[in-house]
């Protein structure tokens, strides 16, 4: 069915979040337009070797969605890939073009680099990180370049970026703004400004996570959110292609699992019993073993992780002694509560219910 006789649906967000994650800045530059029939057509020509399995995913997504009227018509613009390893940014947007001249800005999630995951970690000290800025930058260029409604989306890191940059926009730009759709991102420390003005946007954000979410569960988020059936089970929920749906819409649950409530209070607890301080030095050291085993992304496979193992001994043994005494210490410190808090479960099991209201299936973040 066409945008022109169903606008723009909670399902279809999803859809061009997950295309934020092909790499159409290998076949179209920034100042291009393109139907998105004709962009994937560019990508799925060239000779392009498929890193991993999200990849393998990615490719025959977009190999079926452009069989899709309602998708393969509409047009991209404004890809941009700015990754820089120095400052530890890893960014990703492109701009969607609806029949009736809405855009829809889809920021990408973390991808596979050790840089784009160091990012991530970053959010649990740093008040602001690189790529949240370009978020914003982002925004404020096509609101500039282009006129019509605004839509935001992206999946993981990509939500939160969504957010932060509704959430920092100006009254202006934040007007043109229908919704916000965060599909299982994480939140913001609670110490950072963004955190403290999220309230003002909470009418234009909708939250989507899996029953099992960890991801969509870390750091500090608005109080509601929809829950959603899912394929597979744990941390493996995070995969967008795992969530369920009944007919055209979503398959939405009532509650999140007793799994992912009980994740979710040991992490939270855990990051808050860390000073911001220990936080910093915790993912400097923890990612300089990385760096210094060589390591510069996350595809590897079991022999790489084995044939590395040698590596990584090295690596740590090159830390200074009082940085792996706190490496040890704070890995200590969540297994602590980790055991703690399944000991005190049973007698606190029941006590967190979701809400429903008229948007859907929410519940109430820590």
């Amino acid at each position: 069915m066409p945008f022109s006789s169903l606008p723009l649906t909670c399902e279809d967000q999803l859809v061009l979040a997950d295309l934020a994650y092909v790499n159409f800045s290998c076949v179209m530059n920034q100042e291009e337009t393109l139907t998105l029939y004709d962009a994937a057509i560019r990508m799925l020509s060239r000779s392009y070797i498929v890193d991993d399995y999200r990849d393998r995913k990615d490719y025959v997504f977009l190999s079926e969605i452009i069989s899709k009227v309602r998708f393969s018509s509409l047009c991209l613009s404004d890809v941009v890939n700015n990754f820089d390893e120095e400052m530890t940014k890893q960014f990703f947007a492109l701009t969607f073009h609806l029949p009736d001249g809405s855009l829809v800005i889809s920021y990408r999630g973390t991808d596979m680099s050790l840089t784009g995951w160091k990012e991530d970690f970053n959010m649990s000290f740093e008040d602001t990180v690189p790529s949240q800025k370009d978020a914003l930058s982002y925004l404020n260029r096509i609101a500039a370049k282009y006129k019509g409604k605004i839509f935001l989306t992206g999946h993981s890191k990509g939500g939160n970026l969504a957010v932060y940059a509704t959430a920092n926009a100006s009254k202006r730009i934040q007007q043109r703004i229908v919704r916000v759709f965060n599909n299982d991102g994480p939140g913001f420390n609670e110490e950072s400004r963004t955190y403290s003005i999220l309230p003002s946007i909470a009418d234009k954000v909708v939250t989507i996570v899996p029953s099992s979410s960890i991801v969509g569960m870390l750091l500090e988020h608005l109080p509601s959110y929809r829950v959603i059936e899912s394929t597979s089970v744990s941390i493996f929920q995070h995969d967008p292609y795992t969530w369920c749906f009944d007919g055209p819409h979503f398959a939405y649950k009532e509650n999140l699992s007793d799994d992912s409530l009980m994740m979710n209070r040991i992490l939270s607890t855990w990051i808050k019993s860390l000073s911001r301080e220990k936080r910093e030095t915790f993912v400097d050291s923890l990612f300089s073993i990385f760096g210094n085993a060589g390591i510069k992304t996350f595809r590897l496979n079991s022999t790489d992780v084995i044939m590395r193992g040698p590596d990584f001994i090295r690596a740590y043994f090159s830390l200074a002694r009082e940085e792996r005494k706190m490496l040890k210490d704070v890995t200590m410190s969540l297994a602590r509560i980790a055991g703690e808090m399944f000991f005190d479960h049973d007698d606190e099991k029941g006590n967190e219910k979701g809400l429903l209201d008229e948007k859907g299936k929410k519940g109430e973040l820590q």
